[in-house]
């Protein structure tokens, strides 16, 4: 299904939901019958008001998701997602040459006239990291596979702790899907990370089980080790009242 006709839809769903809640909200009338001062008929009168109020809220916040959802896209880009496309392609060797001066000017003493510019060049690539982290964390359909794309080409622009979320995502992820395994090691191998990150990665890779047969075998383990603890106890009831009775024996 294509992103416009999940907009429709899920538009289509937050407005009829929306009227349900006010119509919950209704105001009753009250009506007396003149002709029989005893009767009298209740109403119920829908808040329309309300209705157009939580309507309109809605929209708004509906608006604003779908707004940074398609706004995440030409940010992705410009960091070389898709690697398929001619701009995205554009815009990671940019990256990339501006990451390469700044390392001469910072590491080798060489000059660049456009060192401010590039420095901010590279404060923009990590605004742009984080927004994918976010995009991520909301189910981008590339998900692991760009996650590894930004660790490969821009850590040079993310902080320690947007190169921790990136691996922590990637192996989580991988752990869940329970493919491309291999590949993914093998590329995160050839990454080069920093101590502390790969750190996080081998503490990550042990916490997390592998696959449904190690979480199965975790949780058998664990009755088991309960049912133990359960014999162990009894046992123990057992003996002590083994001594209660040769103690009244002995009386």
């Amino acid at each position: 299904m294509s992103i416009g006709n999940k907009i429709v839809i899920n538009g289509f769903f937050i407005i009829i939901t929306t009227i349900s809640l006010a119509m919950d909200k209704s105001q009753p009338l009250d009506i007396v019958d003149k002709s029989s001062p005893d009767l009298s008929y209740v109403f119920y009168v829908p808040s329309f008001i309300g209705a157009y109020a939580s309507v309109v809220n809605s929209l708004d916040s509906f608006k604003n998701t779908v707004t940074n959802t398609m706004s995440d896209e030409p940010v992705i880009k410009k960091l070389g997602w898709p690697p398929s496309d001619p701009v995205a392609c554009e815009g990671l060797k940019r990256s990339k040459d501006v990451y390469e001066r700044v390392k001469d000017s910072t590491y080798k003493c060489i000059e660049h006239e456009t060192f401010l510019e590039d420095c901010a060049v590279i404060r923009r690539r990590n605004e742009f990291c984080q927004r994918v982290l976010f995009a991520l964390h909301n189910n981008h359909p590339d998900g692991v596979k760009l996650a590894l794309f930004c660790l490969e080409h821009h850590q040079y622009a993310m902080t320690q702790a947007d190169k921790d979320r990136f691996i922590s995502f990637v192996i989580v992820e991988q752990k869940k899907t329970k493919r491309g395994t291999q590949n993914v090691d093998e590329t995160l191998s050839k990454l080069k990370l920093t101590p502390q990150a790969n750190d996080l990665l081998n503490i990550l890779k042990q916490s997390i089980p592998d696959t449904e047969l190690e979480i199965q075998a975790e949780l058998e383990k664990q009755k088991e080790l309960e049912k133990q603890k359960e014999l162990e106890k009894q046992k123990e009831l057992e003996k002590q009242k083994e001594l209660k009775k040769q103690k009244e024996l002995e009386k």
